[in-house]
């Protein structure tokens, strides 16, 4: 086992090595650790063509990292690396895999079993405080042998129950829980109102035309989390100079501007595994 406490040298212990990722690629991890340009090769797998990261992802294809080919691209159950040779690659990787397979101690034997002597595991894995299941006990090693013995797999919903009953929504307000098709109602931030600047035209008492600065308040409507986008017609007063005195005009702008507000949307979930 390497112990490294400096998580950006990890690179050093593959170079010039072949690796095989469960679940990427993982840019924001991997990637920033600098993982990919280190191997010779990287070959990467998800369990479906369709995930919530990727798109259209085709068995057997190229891997594509940074515009030229690291390897190959798979689709396979972490659990079943079907067609996989055994000891062909010097290090297996995951990041934040391992937690949402049923199954996690096949899965670490289905690793080994690509793994060359004196292969490298690298996992990164959530610090368990810090995420939205931190209300759910740990489970014990024999209810993780308990699962390998009785071949639990991702249709498993023993513990659907306590998911939804301790799943910590203010960690995870994009959540959708469902069970038996009924949702929940969840506090989103969906609108922004911004108030922004723009140029107005004036119009004042001789009756000619006058451009003036007025102020526009916007609001623009969001469906996530963040901050909104408005944009708006506003009407404003402006102060012009006519002739060689002061005048007061109206005007009207149109203007551009951020802003975070407060709204809630009913929203629920269909596919339970892929959130949790």
């Amino acid at each position: 086992m390497v112990h490294d406490f400096n998580p950006r040298t990890l690179s050093y212990w593959v170079i010039n090595k072949t690796g095989f990722e469960i679940g990427g690629p993982s840019p924001t991890t991997w990637g920033e650790l600098g993982i990919y340009e280190a191997a010779t090769n990287v070959d990467v797998t998800n369990f479906a063509s369709t995930t919530l990261w990727e798109k259209k992802l085709i068995d057997n294809s190229p891997f594509i990292w940074k515009s030229r080919r690291k390897g190959t691209q798979y689709i396979r159950d972490a659990v079943n690396l079907n067609g996989i040779t055994d000891n062909s690659y010097d290090f297996v990787f995951g990041s934040h895999a391992l937690e949402h397979i049923a199954n996690p101690i096949k899965a670490l034997l289905e690793w080994l079993r690509i793994l060359r002597s004196g292969g490298l595991i690298l996992l990164i894995l959530p610090f368990k405080a810090k995420t939205f299941d931190h209300n759910r006990a740990i489970v014990t090693i024999e209810h993780l042998l308990s699962d390998y013995r009785d071949q639990v797999d991702e249709s498993d919903l023993s513990h659907l129950d306590e998911i939804v009953r301790l799943h910590d929504l203010t960690m995870d307000p994009p959540a959708v829980l469902v069970l038996g098709g009924i949702g929940y109602w969840v506090v989103l931030v969906l609108v922004g109102i911004g108030i922004g600047i723009g140029i107005g035209i004036g119009w004042y008492w001789y009756w000619y035309w006058y451009w003036v600065l007025v102020l526009g308040i916007g609001i623009g409507i969001g469906t996530g989390i963040g901050i909104g986008f408005g944009i708006g017609i506003g009407i404003g007063i402006g102060i012009g100079i006519g002739y060689w005195y002061w005048v007061l005009v109206l005007g009207i702008g149109i203007g551009i501007g951020t802003g975070i507000g407060i709204g809630i949307k009913y929203v629920k979930l269909n596919n339970l595994k892929s959130h949790i």
